[in-house]
């Protein structure tokens, strides 16, 4: 018996550098949004500092919007991104319907946490993403 697709899986692992070409990632969700189906990011990071994740879904965000703009033929329905952070015994999760416009899509990615060296200190604003902490 033949299953079905549930959804497109991108695995990535490690930081984005702020300097770095980001080709990469570009090429990766392009694939996961010209597919029929659901999109999933999962990100993996060692650790993370205040603006590790800001600057990874800034960089998401960015690409995301190229390509809806540039391609015609971006199908999926959705797409998942989920960050996990090792050291900080974290993940965080969220779905984005698409298409999307630009200005919702960075509303939709924003959040606001504080983090130390190896934990959660503050959490101010999660804006809708689900937070799962290591028991």
């Amino acid at each position: 018996m033949k299953g079905t697709d549930s959804c497109n899986v991108e695995f990535k692992a490690e930081g984005v550098s702020l300097a770095g070409n980001t080709d990469d990632i570009y090429k990766d969700v392009e694939k996961l949004l010209r597919e029929q189906e659901w999109g999933l990011w999962f990100h993996l990071l060692k650790s993370v500092n205040n603006l590790t994740i800001d600057h990874l879904l800034s960089v998401i965000a960015k690409h995301v919007n190229e390509v809806q703009h540039t391609k015609k033929d971006v199908e999926s329905p959705g797409l998942t991104l989920h960050v996990c952070v090792l050291k900080h015994g974290f993940s965080l999760q969220k779905d984005v319907l698409l298409p999307i416009d630009e200005v919702e899509l960075n509303k939709h990615l924003r959040l606001d946490l504080r983090v130390s060296r190896a934990e959660i200190l503050e959490i101010h604003d999660l804006n809708g993403w689900d937070l799962k902490r290591r028991c």
